[in-house]
């Protein structure tokens, strides 16, 4: 197999290092924090902590919060189906 040589090289290193948070996210809520916790709890952890995160970079970089106008509906459709639990 070839080896990535520039932005390939940095895509591929990036991809790793989110595979191995996603990998010790999940062994520490099965092992440490839903035991303590509980599981509904964790998912609203997780959530808020993703929240903040997101919130967080989008001020430091200075990016503009707002949806463009074709995205807005589904944005939002899709945050409340996922917050309410509703099924389609």
């Amino acid at each position: 197999m070839p080896k990535p040589c520039g932005a390939a090289a940095k895509e591929s290193a990036g991809r790793y290092a989110s595979a191995v948070g996603f990998g010790l996210l999940v062994w520490l809520l099965g092992n440490r924090v839903i035991p303590r916790v509980g599981a509904p709890q964790t998912v609203w952890m997780i959530r808020m902590t993703c929240t903040v995160i997101a919130a967080a970079v989008i001020l430091v970089s200075r990016q503009p919060i707002k949806l463009p106008r074709n995205t807005r509906a589904i944005s939002l459709g899709m945050g409340l189906g996922d917050t309410t639990g509703v099924r389609v």
